[in-house]
């Protein structure tokens, strides 16, 4: 097992320039300190929040329902004699 020593994460919010490249200044590491980029897209859109009743509701659609009951589980759902297979 390996254990590293992680130096903390900062969040640097920039915009890309007209040339595709981004410039972050004044970032709290010595020179020389190896890090790790992680680059992603901002939020553009926020979804909206659904009441957790609803979620519930679209989550088990089938609760509180009547249940069903088979007496024959495994009788064929077609009688046999329809079968292709079997001519």
């Amino acid at each position: 097992m390996t254990i590293y020593k992680v130096l903390p994460s900062i969040v640097v919010q920039s915009v890309v320039n007209n040339d595709g490249q981004l410039v972050l200044e004044d970032l709290p590491f010595a020179p020389g300190d190896t890090v790790e980029i992680i680059v992603r897209g901002r939020v553009i859109e926020t979804l909206p929040n659904k009441s957790a009743a609803s979620s519930h509701d679209e989550r088990y659609p089938l609760q509180g329902s009547q249940p069903y009951s088979y007496p024959d589980p495994f009788e064929p759902a077609v009688p046999v004699d329809d079968w292709e297979v079997m001519q």
